[in-house]
């Protein structure tokens, strides 16, 4: 499958092949770059678009393999980075999108110690014919049923507003079209990395609440790749955009949108530990898979290990221009309601419509 990069059209269906919870949450990422990185003026040592693959060495154990996914060259922040994952003994690619098509190169000592060329970049059909990689999986395409096209199209209409829309195709195209399609292994994004000044940190981002027992999930296949880095010494920053209204159906933009949601609504944050990464598992229902068909297996980590900052999200967004949906009875739109015991959507004339 090829994709024309600077066809918008291309690109918004191609996005539509994902489910609107990961549109959704990729949404939330921005936020939290323009909410903590840009106000904490961290964006000259913020390093985004890195993927994580899981692969057996030929000594049996299971090990990742790094790939830092760009349309520039990389930057000397990128590098410091590169070198400093290599110094702890991890395998990393640098893929570069040119004319359409992906390019890889190997990162080693050697190659970092001039600047980079593109001449040492290799096409990915060398790469695939080099490394025997061969087509294991179909293109990716999320379930239909967890495709609703108008919470796609209102993440797609943020995308395109921002002028991301091409940086967040091409993460997805990475995924859905290369990972996807010639790795049988777990595939995870590293939302980004950043050199503090006491180490690497590896970003983990999510819009979620906590389940009844008071404790957040990590899926078992990011909870192993964090495991495995704090094993290198590289810490695990996981901030979260905690769900005030606790209800699955209301989303990001339905938060924003709400006066009484967005007063009480600001970024926690956890610096993980390996003990936390390692207890039993806990099954969540297929909607939670990156494809919507399969259960998914999760780490539990307490709420109450969750620090609140003082950054709100979604702050300075304007949010007149947000979409909402409408009720299917009166075609009003539907907006979040406080009830008297929970909160819930419902349209301006919502006891009206309960009684039609």
């Amino acid at each position: 499958m090829m994709l024309d990069f600077n066809n918008e059209n291309q690109l918004i269906n191609f996005l539509k092949r994902d489910k609107h919870k990961l549109l959704e949450g990729l949404v939330v990422e921005d936020f939290f770059m323009k909410d903590v990185i840009n106000t904490q003026k961290w964006n000259p040592w913020i390093s985004t678009g890195w993927w994580a693959t899981k692969v057996n060495d030929p000594k049996g154990d299971s090990d990742y393999i790094l790939f830092h996914v760009t349309s520039i060259f990389p930057s000397a922040n990128d590098i410091d980075i590169y070198k400093t994952l290599m110094s702890k003994q991890v395998v990393v690619y640098h893929v570069l999108l040119s004319k359409n098509n992906l390019y890889f190169l190997e990162l080693n000592e050697l190659v970092l110690q001039q600047p980079l060329n593109f001449h040492n970049y290799i096409h990915e059909y060398v790469f695939l014919s080099k490394n025997q990689l061969i087509k294991k999986n179909s293109v990716h395409k999320a379930k239909d049923e967890t495709r609703d096209s108008f919470l796609q199209d209102r993440a797609i209409t943020y995308f395109r507003k921002y002028n991301i829309i091409k940086e967040i195709a091409l993460q997805r195209y990475f995924a859905n079209y290369f990972l996807t399609v010639h790795f049988s292994g777990s595939i995870i994004n590293i939302d980004s990395f950043m050199a503090f000044s006491d180490g690497l940190a590896a970003f983990e981002i999510k819009f979620k609440y906590p389940d009844s027992k008071g404790a957040y999930g990590i899926n078992t296949g990011p909870a192993n790749l964090f495991h495995w880095l704090l094993k290198k010494d590289i810490f695990i920053h996981h901030y979260i955009a905690k769900n005030p209204s606790c209800k699955k159906n209301i989303g990001i933009f339905e938060v924003i949108t709400s006066q009484s949601l967005k007063s009480s609504f600001y970024w926690e944050k956890v610096i993980l530990n390996k003990e936390e990464l390692i207890g039993s598992d806990s099954i969540a229902p297929e909607e939670t898979s990156i494809a919507g068909d399969h259960t998914v297996n999760f780490k539990s980590i307490s709420a109450n290990k969750f620090m609140l900052t003082n950054f709100p999200v979604a702050n300075c967004l304007n949010s007149l221009w947000i979409p909402l949906k409408k009720c299917p009875q009166c075609g009003h739109e539907q907006v979040v309601i406080n009830g008297k015991y929970s909160y819930f959507l419902g349209c301006s004339t919502y006891k009206a419509c309960s009684k039609s």
